[in-house]
């Protein structure tokens, strides 16, 4: 399943390179698909050619599972994508996650939750946290995990533009600067209306928000488009350009 960020906070840089991050996810029902079967080597092939390589996080994760347990044999793997990719909707980490769990069945190595957790952090702090979905918040550079109160029968509107750019999460974090950094309190009181079942929507935040609609062009005359259609708040997902607004209904988001 793909993921948004209801809220995502830059909290500081770290002396290893990444950043401290305060964010809550949440799971929508836009889903890739993926079959997997025995094979003697691993293998990938995916409906968007472009991600038929090695450099797919689901290749990465059946890679590093064969490593890190000695397994001796290998998968099949075809992937039919639904998820656009580099939108900031966590479609390759959901994917790696799927195979992260797919292949522990399949392979019957019986790991535990905490080996999972291990390997999918490795690959990335959405892995992680794609292992189990739902409604969550992420701290540190996203992998250490609380589960909150799941937010029922809402429905959105995603708007997925094609305006993708080279690397971009890396130019994405490295636009950042410390006057965009925050100290989580947004995230905090948003978890708090979650955790009472009001889930307040104009608590919602994203810090990439203050650079992202300099960098994509045309962000923002999508964003206007979607607010002059009746959308009430509008917000990237992740490092973008992926943008999401709630609806009261199928009905209205379909107009």
């Amino acid at each position: 399943y793909a993921k948004i960020n209801l809220s995502l906070e830059i909290i500081r840089h770290r002396q290893d390179g990444y950043h401290d991050i305060s964010t809550i996810y949440q799971t929508v029902s836009l889903a890739d698909t993926i079959y997997f079967d025995k094979a003697d080597v691993i293998s990938l092939t995916c409906s968007q050619i472009s991600l038929s390589n090695k450099n797919n996080l689901a290749y990465k994760a059946a890679t590093l599972l064969k490593q890190f347990t000695n397994y001796i044999g290998g998968a099949k793997i075809e992937i039919t994508k639904a998820i656009p990719a580099s939108m900031g909707l966590g479609g390759g980490s959901s994917d790696a996650a799927a195979t992260l769990i797919a292949l522990n069945q399949l392979w019957n190595l019986d790991l535990k939750s905490k080996d999972l957790h291990y390997l999918a952090s490795n690959l990335g702090a959405d892995v992680a946290y794609l292992l189990y979905g739902g409604t969550t918040l992420g701290k540190g550079i996203g992998n250490n995990l609380r589960e909150l109160k799941p937010i029922k029968n809402k429905w959105l509107v995603l708007s997925c533009p094609e305006t993708g750019i080279e690397n971009k999460t890396q130019q994405l974090y490295s636009a950042l600067n410390y006057q965009m950094f925050s100290n989580g309190d947004s995230t905090r009181r948003l978890m708090d209306s979650i955790e009472k079942n009001s889930f307040d929507q104009k608590l919602m935040t994203n810090s990439f928000e203050q650079i992202a609609f300099d960098i994509f062009t045309g962000l923002d005359i999508i964003k206007n488009s979607m607010i002059q259609s009746g959308a009430s708040y509008v917000h990237l997902s992740g490092t973008g350009p992926g943008l999401f607004t709630f609806v009261q209904g199928k009905e209205q988001g379909m107009k």
